[in-house]
């Protein structure tokens, strides 16, 4: 009878340990904030009470500044003159996506998405932050599905193509108890995004029985507002705060915290030249706009925070010596 013997341990080849190695490195995620300029045809609708608010038809004089509720059935009647249906205006905070930076190369490529945290009445990350004012207490963001790539260029986003399934739930409508779930979609094409969400759910409105179709409908749609390369401390602006960030983390092999925000602006791992031509090639630019520095200006600026810097290193330098 032949006794089962212990197969004699082997060590894998080098090779074999390299690719088991690999397999179990976690995908290198990245967060990008989704905030956009929405345009002048986003509008909400309430059908069921024969208004809507749109992002260009203002309140007349002294409520100018107000998105207030129109007549479906006649625009130019005002419903509510005071209502503010976009407290914010044309800016939207709906969350953020997270994608696998690891497929980047320099900055460069196409990296997929791997998360998507929405919340599309107030800001997930900020509920304090308001994006569209009707029912936003009440209503929560559920993403059901979504498949979609970011791409980069020297760590400048330029392509988001994203499809999404999306579902609204909105609980305690006017002391309503039973919730209304609403459905639809948040695509991304380019830098342009579209929200179409929808439905007709029978609830007891207003805590009145019997139950009756509560129908509603967002039709959302913008621009992402890309984040301007080199600027650091996301102020909106390239400019000597930016020059410090990069040049008190120069050298550094890996930043920290990483990203723009430790210096590293084409998004590399390391600070170094390359991110000061980013800063360099962005210097006064601004989310609203650009402006131009004179020449002798902008010499002077860099010759001055370069003195800055090198105070400040020195100070560092002599609190370790203590």
């Amino acid at each position: 009878m032949n006794k089962m013997q212990t197969p004699a341990f082997r060590p894998l080849p080098a090779i074999a340990l390299l690719a088991t190695a690999l397999c179990l490195q976690p995908a290198a995620a990245a967060e990008l904030n989704l905030d956009f300029f929405a345009d002048d045809s986003s509008t909400f609708y309430e059908l069921f009470s024969d208004g809507f608010y749109r992002m260009d038809l203002f309140s007349p004089s002294p409520n100018d500044a107000n998105q207030s509720f129109h007549a479906i059935a006649d625009p130019g009647t005002i419903y509510n003159q005071a209502y503010d249906g976009f407290p914010h205006d044309n800016d939207f905070r709906f969350g953020s996506l997270t994608y696998d930076e690891s497929a980047l190369v320099g900055g460069t490529g196409v990296a997929n998405i791997t998360g998507l945290n929405l919340g599309i009445s107030t800001d997930p990350d900020d509920p304090g932050y308001v994006n569209s004012n009707r029912w936003a207490s009440g209503t929560t963001t559920y993403v059901d599905g979504f498949s979609g790539t970011v791409s980069f260029t020297d760590g400048v986003v330029t392509s988001v193509d994203l499809n999404s399934d999306v579902r609204f739930e909105i609980v305690n409508v006017g002391g309503s108890t039973i919730p209304g779930e609403y459905t639809g979609t948040f695509a991304m094409a380019g830098l342009d995004f579209d929200l179409s969400v929808s439905g007709a759910p029978e609830i007891d409105v207003f805590g009145q029985l019997p139950v009756q179709p509560f129908e509603l409908e967002w039709a959302f749609s913008g621009a992402l507002v890309v984040p301007l390369p080199g600027d650091g401390n996301g102020d909106g602006w390239v400019d000597g705060q930016d020059y410090l960030i990069w040049a008190d983390a120069y050298g550094d092999d890996l930043a920290d915290p990483p990203g723009a925000a430790g210096g590293d602006y084409n998004d590399d791992e390391a600070v170094d030249g390359l991110d000061y031509l980013v800063w360099a090639g962005n210097f006064g630019a601004h989310t609203a706009g650009i402006t131009v520095p004179e020449p002798s200006t902008a010499a002077l600026l860099v010759g001055s925070l370069a003195i800055a810097v090198a105070t400040r290193r020195r100070d560092r330098r002599h609190e370790h010596v203590a």
